[in-house]
């Protein structure tokens, strides 16, 4: 498998201290390394929704990093709108 790039735009906050980074990563996986639970399939002209967010481990609290991959879905108003109010 060669190395792909999933491309986030990071919030305001991140963005800020990013370039404290300098050319390091933000985050690794762990020293032994990644071992899914289920296999993660992308398939190719599909839209996905990646979210990033931060975490702490159970037993240490030691910060963690989570990307979240999940199905595209279209934004959907909600039908409790405010303009429905004046009808």
């Amino acid at each position: 498998m060669t190395k792909q790039y999933l491309n986030l735009f990071p919030g305001d906050e991140l963005k800020s201290s990013m370039s404290s980074f300098g050319n390091k990563p933000l985050a690794n996986s762990h020293s032994e390394g990644f071992t899914p639970k289920e296999d993660i399939i992308l398939r190719s002209g599909e839209n996905y929704k990646l979210t990033v967010w931060k975490g702490t481990t159970k037993n240490t609290g030691a910060p963690t990093v989570s990307v979240v991959i999940e199905p595209w879905q279209p934004y959907q108003p909600s039908n409790n709108s405010a303009a429905d109010d004046f009808e």
